[in-house]
């Protein structure tokens, strides 16, 4: 039973945060507070359930105390002027700069905020707002924030190194991104940029191309030299790709979506975040991109609209056959659907939905692709059943890291805290196993030459040699190293993975599940981290989705994702309050031929 904390009788609030809990088991369970949080805070674990954030009732949300918001600029206090975009902000500063009781020296500083403002503005953040935690920021906004204050700082001489800058950027909106880094190279800077973007690899001095492929088939200098050359360098995928020798797969496009006998999902007036009482319809059955330039609506729509709306009909529908045994209040999901859009209508078409996002799986070390995607399980009944460890009596939980068979002097951690106390913690390998996280018994046992500790630190393409005769285990490590994987080993704790990795990882565990009926699977930016390579193998993987029945929603920029699409919907046409609105939608030659689209002039097909 959840009760909230305020509601716990007195004289056991001290024992729930201190004391002894007793349970209705034959053994006294401990139900301490304080030592659940802490051993959460340790094992690296999000504390979901155990508080929830709200408003605080002092200050609404403004983050300062009264004496400050009696101190008003043009009748706004500091803590309104945070909550507002840097567009608004924008405006703020300038009507402020005309007011007449502001001092010469408050001029100036008004207009070095403004200065400042302008360029974060030209910088494709006006939709930012100036309370937003980094944190919640998009790699791409963090990388442009970045490039923003050194070019402010005319700093030169120095190297700077990019990973990916134009992830989440539409393609109207690359354009100033390149300036900005050609302008630090101006300044007698060095650049280095990590692309797979064609118009970044097109701008690019020197060019330093690694494969062929990915892990173990990786790790060569395949090419060094200018663009020209790439083109003609016969031993570079990507090379082959930007010269068009290498082609995109091409999906035969659904015909005729515009039927009314296709069966559809739609909302009708969204009025989420920036989105203005916009009623959208999704074909089924097909493949639709999503797209529209930053802050345009575009998670809003889909995260924060879509996906709510779609849990709250399962809930219902669950409840209402009585399938989960979950007691749902009703009047809260419908003042939860009442906040974010009027209805949802055509969800009984669909029979699931899968939401694969690039938030983080896991902080805990122990987590791992092979133990997410539920194949850990597998591998350790394999050696359980190898002549070595039924001689020696070990079982599966022996050859878990967290069990039996872990290392009694890092409990199969494989390192040990040097300084464990305090916020500076520093790990060194634990002497006894060598970083192998296992006893030396179970080391003993092996698979076709290969020990537990072994099989953990193999790349995934390793393993599916390894595990070809295997087809539980060998099938999801197939589809990991389709969308560009197959470097990954499969030991690497998942905190340690990018968000790009982290949704195909996600893309891999749904799909291993082989679940039948109509899934409509929602997919935030899948091509984060691919190369061309890369990319061609996903819209490949996306069209056996729909084949075999199911629909997929893909929140993209990529322009040969949403070539190969059935149907797009564009927002926009800005970002934060000039955005929320559909500028178009239809099939990819639909966007191509119309003059409000933005992404349609990008389009080739």
């Amino acid at each position: 039973m959840e009760q909230p904390y305020l509601e716990i009788p007195d004289e056991i609030k001290e024992d729930v945060v201190n004391g002894h809990y007793v349970s209705n088991n034959s053994a006294n369970q401990s139900f301490c507070l304080s030592r659940i949080l802490q051993a959460k805070h340790k094992r690296g674990e999000y504390l979901n359930g155990l508080y929830e954030i709200t408003l605080c009732s002092e200050c609404h949300g403004y983050r300062i105390g009264e004496e400050a918001r009696n101190i008003l600029i043009n009748d706004k206090h500091i803590g309104q002027v945070g909550k507002m975009t840097l567009d608004e902000a924008k405006t703020f500063f300038e009507s402020a700069l005309e007011l007449n009781e502001i001092t010469q020296f408050g001029k100036n500083l008004l207009k070095d905020i403004l200065g400042k403002t302008n360029s974060l503005i030209a910088s494709r953040l006006g939709h930012l707002s100036l309370y937003r935690e980094m944190s919640s920021l998009s790699g791409g906004e963090i990388q442009r924030l970045f490039l923003n204050s050194h070019l402010e700082s005319k700093l030169e001489s120095l190297i700077y190194i990019l990973d990916e800058p134009t992830v989440g950027l539409h393609e109207s909106e690359k354009l100033e991104l390149l300036q900005s880094i050609k302008a630090l190279k101006d300044l007698g800077n060095t650049v280095i940029v990590v692309e797979h973007d064609r118009s970044t690899i097109e701008i690019a001095e020197h060019i330093i191309d690694i494969g062929p492929k990915a892990g173990i088939e990786g790790g060569e200098v395949i090419y060094e030299g200018d663009y020209a050359g790439l083109l003609k360098c016969d031993k570079s995928l990507t090379g082959q790709y930007l010269s068009g020798k290498a082609k995109m797969p091409v999906r035969m496009l659904k015909q005729n979506i515009d039927d009314s006998a296709i069966p559809r999902l739609v909302i009708r007036h969204a009025k989420t975040n920036n989105l203005k009482d916009i009623s959208v319809a999704f074909p089924l059955g097909v493949l639709i991109g999503v797209s529209g330039v930053s802050g345009s609506g575009k998670s809003s729509l889909i995260s924060n609209t879509l996906t709510p709306l779609l849990k709250s009909y399962f809930r219902l529908d669950a409840n209402k056959n009585n399938t989960n045994g979950e007691v749902v209040d009703l009047e809260e999901e419908s003042l939860l659907i009442e906040t974010i859009a009027e209805r949802l209508d055509g969800a009984e078409n669909i029979s699931g939905f899968a939401e694969v996002s690039q938030a983080p799986i896991g902080r805990n070390i122990n987590s791992n692709p092979v133990t997410f995607t539920k194949i850990w399980d597998k591998i350790r009944r394999l050696f359980a059943e190898q002549p070595e460890a039924k001689r020696l009596n070990l079982t599966a939980g022996h050859f878990s890291f967290n069990s039996e068979g872990a290392c009694r002097e890092c409990h199969g951690s494989g390192r040990k805290a040097i300084f464990p106390e305090g916020s500076l913690k520093m790990y060194a390998t634990c002497e006894k196993c060598k970083g192998k996280r296992y006893n030396n018994e179970v080391l003993t046992v092996t698979y076709k030459g290969k020990n537990i500790s072994e099989i953990l630190d193999m790349q995934i393409s390793e393993a599916i040699a390894l595990f070809s005769d295997n087809d539980v285990i060998v099938r999801p490590l197939q589809i990991m190293e389709r969308i560009g994987m197959g470097y990954i080993k499969l030991g690497q704790p998942t905190s340690t993975m990018s968000g790009g990795e982290t949704q195909r990882l996600k893309l891999a565990k749904e799909l291993g599940r082989q679940r039948k009926g109509h899934i409509l699977y929602i997919m935030d930016e899948p091509t984060t981290g691919l190369s061309l390579y890369d990319t061609a193998q996903l819209i490949k993987l996306l069209d056996e989705l729909i084949k075999s029945g199911n629909s997929v929603i893909v929140v993209e920029h990529n322009h040969e994702v949403l070539e190969s699409c059935d149907w797009i919907v564009e927002l926009g046409p800005e970002g934060g309050l000039k955005g929320g609105e559909i500028i178009a939608e239809g099939t990819p030659k639909d966007l191509v031929k119309n003059p409000k689209s933005l992404i349609g002039k990008y389009l080739t097909i």
